[in-house]
C-alpha cells in the first residue's frame, strides 16, 4: 500500500505576476515545508482571454516559453493537444490486467486497489527517488477519485479508456519531466520544480492530466484566448488552479513561436493620445474621422413630414434628432420614403427632385428593375452550407467561395453579416421568409455591386449619411432583389427616398408599410421622363413650406 505519510503536498499558491513568480525557487516561495512530506507552493494558472494590445499578449507568450526553455528536461509544452505515442507493450500488458484481474467487477470506492494493481504489473513507471514514487501514486489516486466524481454517467469502460490514456501520458512524459526534480530536506542549492505550459484547446482527459502534474509538484500555466469551457466542468471551483481573465476574446491563434514586432510609443504619440480622449469623446458632438468605425451600428429611421424629409436629407448624422453612441453602439436617425405624385406646379417637383439628387454620396437610380437575376441555381443552393438554425454562420460564409468582401475591413465585414441576420428575423418582407427565400437574401447580399459597396465604405457613422434616390416612372415592378437590397440599405442606416410619379405601386409589392413613409403629392403623371435637371433653377418653395401646410 501506499505511505501516505511520504508524498508531495502540492497547494495551488496565488501570484500577482505570474510570469515572474513561476521562475522563483520552491524553497524561496512563501508556504514551503521541506521535510519527508514536504509541502510544495506551486503555480497552476489558467490564462483565459487576451490583452486589449494583442502583439503585447502574443510577445509575453513568446518570452514566458523562451525562458522556461533554459530548463531543459524541466520544461514541458503542449499545443491544442497531448499525443500519445504508440506504446504496443504497454497496451497489451494494461489489457491483461484489465481482464484477468476481473476489472470488470471494479467497485469505484477502491481506487487505491486499483492503483496497486498498476504497480504490480509494472505499468507505473520508476522515479529517481521514493518520494517521487510514492507522491505519483498518490497523485494517481486522487486524479481517479476526481475522474469519478465529476464524470457524468460513469462507467467502468469510460474508467478502463481514461485510466489507459494516464498510464501512457505518465510513462511518455513524468520520467523525462521529474527526473532533476529532488526535495531533499539537506538541499542548499535552490529547488527548481517542473513547468508545464498547455497553449490552446483542451480535452477534458488532458486537463486531468495537467492537475495530476500539478498534484506532483509541477508549476502548470494553461493559456486559452477565447474560452475555459473545460476547467469550468473539472475545477468549477479552482480547488486545483487560480484563473485570470484577460478581458477579451478572440479564437486561437497558432503558438507564437517567431519574435514579434513591438512598437514603443513616442511622449508626443502619448499626448496625442490623451488629448484625444479629453477632445473626441461620445459626449460633446466632436468626433475625429473613423473614431467610431469598430461600433455597431442600429437605424433608428424617422417618422417625419415631407417638408422634415427635405430639410433632414442633407443633415449629417450627428445633427439629426434621435443621433446616440451609448454600449458601444451608433444609433443613426435614418430615412426611407416614397413620394408618390407630383406637384401642381411640376417646376417645384423637378426642384426638388434635383435637391434630393445633388447631396454627396447619393446613388441615383432611374431603371427599375435595378437588380436582375444574375446567378445560377447551383451558387443560389451552394449557400445553404452557410446557414445554421435559420441565420448565416460566419465561419462557413467567409470560407465560402462565393464570399468577396474579404478585402474590406473587418468591422464592416462583421456589420454587414450582422445586418443579413438582422434581415432574416425581422418581418420586413411582406411575405414569409423560407428556406429559399433565405438563400435568395444572402446570395443578392453577396452580389452587392461596387456602386452600392464603395458607399458602404465611405459610411463615416456620425458624419453624412450615404443615400439611395429611386426614379420611378413607369408600369415595371422592382425585382425581389431590388426589395432585398432597399431592405438591407435601411438596415446599414442608408436614407432612401423613391419618387414615384406615376404612383403606381413599386415598394409596397414586397416591403411592409410599416418601416417607410409614404407622401402623396397632389397630382399623378404618366411617361414622366425626367428633364435635364441641371437647366432647372433653384428657387425658395413657399407653397409647400411647412407653415403654409400647416394651416391649409
Amino acid at each position: 500500500m501506499i505511505n501516505i505519510n511520504k508524498f508531495i503536498n502540492s497547494f495551488p499558491k496565488s501570484s500577482k505576476n505570474i510570469f515572474d513568480d513561476l521562475i522563483i525557487p520552491l524553497n524561496k516561495r512563501t508556504g514551503f515545508i521541506n521535510g519527508k512530506s514536504p509541502i510544495v507552493p506551486i503555480y497552476f494558472y489558467r490564462l483565459i482571454g487576451i490583452f486589449n494590445n494583442e502583439t503585447d499578449y502574443y510577445t509575453n507568450i513568446k518570452n514566458l516559453n523562451n525562458s522556461l526553455i533554459l530548463l531543459k528536461d524541466s520544461y514541458l509544452t503542449f499545443s491544442s493537444t497531448i499525443s500519445a505515442k504508440n506504446n504496443p507493450q504497454l497496451t497489451n500488458i494494461f489489457q491483461w490486467m484489465w481482464d484477468n484481474y476481473k476489472i470488470q467487477e471494479f467497485h469505484f470506492k477502491n481506487t487505491r486497489t486499483l492503483i496497486k494493481i498498476f504497480k504490480e504489473n509494472k505499468l507505473l513507471p520508476l522515479l529517481n527517488n521514493a518520494l517521487l514514487n510514492s507522491s505519483l501514486e498518490e497523485s494517481l489516486n486522487l486524479i481517479l477519485e476526481l475522474y469519478i466524481k465529476k464524470e457524468p454517467s460513469i462507467n467502468i469502460t469510460k474508467l478502463k479508456n481514461f485510466s489507459i490514456k494516464l498510464i501512457l501520458w505518465i510513462n511518455q512524459f513524468v520520467p523525462k519531466l521529474f527526473k532533476n526534480f529532488n526535495i531533499s530536506y539537506k538541499s542548499i542549492t535552490d529547488i527548481i520544480n517542473p513547468k508545464v505550459l498547455y497553449y490552446g484547446n483542451i480535452k477534458k482527459h488532458e486537463g486531468y492530466f495537467l492537475i495530476f502534474l500539478s498534484l506532483m509538484g509541477s508549476d502548470v500555466i494553461y493559456i486559452n484566448s477565447k474560452d475555459d469551457t473545460v476547467f469550468e466542468t473539472i475545477d468549477k471551483n479552482n480547488d486545483f488552479s487560480n484563473i485570470i481573465n484577460l478581458g477579451n476574446s478572440i479564437n486561437m491563434k497558432p503558438f507564437p513561436k517567431e519574435e514579434l514586432i513591438t512598437r514603443h510609443e513616442t511622449v508626443a504619440f502619448k499626448a496625442s493620445s490623451e488629448i484625444e480622449k479629453v477632445l473626441y469623446n461620445t459626449n460633446d458632438g466632436l468626433f475625429k474621422p473613423w473614431q467610431f468605425e469598430n461600433y455597431n451600428i442600429k437605424p433608428l429611421t424617422l417618422k417625419t413630414t415631407y417638408d422634415e424629409l427635405k430639410l433632414l436629407w442633407n443633415e449629417e448624422c450627428r445633427i439629426r434628432p434621435g443621433f446616440n453612441i451609448e454600449n458601444n453602439t451608433v444609433y443613426i436617425p435614418n430615412l426611407f420614403a416614397k413620394v408618390s405624385g407630383v406637384h401642381k406646379d411640376i417646376n417645384i417637383y423637378w426642384n426638388e427632385l434635383k435637391k434630393f439628387k445633388s447631396t454627396k454620396n447619393t446613388l441615383f437610380i432611374h431603371d427599375i428593375p435595378y437588380i436582375k437575376d444574375s446567378y445560377s441555381r447551383y451558387d443560389l443552393y451552394s449557400l445553404d452550407y452557410c446557414f445554421k438554425d435559420g441565420l448565416v454562420n460566419k465561419e462557413n460564409l467567409l470560407n465560402h467561395r462565393l464570399y468577396k468582401f474579404s478585402y474590406l475591413k473587418t468591422s464592416l465585414q462583421n456589420a454587414i453579416i450582422d445586418k443579413i441576420n438582422l434581415l432574416l428575423k425581422l418581418q420586413i418582407f411582406n411575405t414569409p421568409i423560407n428556406a429559399d427565400f433565405r438563400l435568395k437574401i444572402l446570395i443578392t447580399i453577396l452580389n452587392l455591386n461596387n456602386s452600392i459597396l464603395e458607399l458602404i465604405q465611405k459610411f463615416d457613422y456620425p458624419f453624412e449619411i450615404p443615400k439611395i434616390l429611386i426614379y420611378h416612372n413607369n408600369n415595371n415592378l422592382p425585382s425581389t432583389e431590388d426589395s432585398i437590397i432597399l431592405a438591407f440599405l435601411n438596415l446599414m442606416c442608408f436614407d432612401i427616398v423613391i419618387f414615384t410619379p406615376t404612383g403606381y405601386n413599386d415598394i409596397e409589392c414586397n416591403i411592409s408599410k410599416h418601416y417607410y413613409d409614404t407622401y402623396k403629392l397632389e397630382k399623378v403623371k404618366f411617361n414622366l421622363n425626367i428633364p435635364n435637371l441641371n437647366s432647372i433653377k433653384n428657387f425658395k418653395d413657399r407653397s409647400t413650406s411647412f407653415w403654409s401646410n400647416l394651416f391649409k
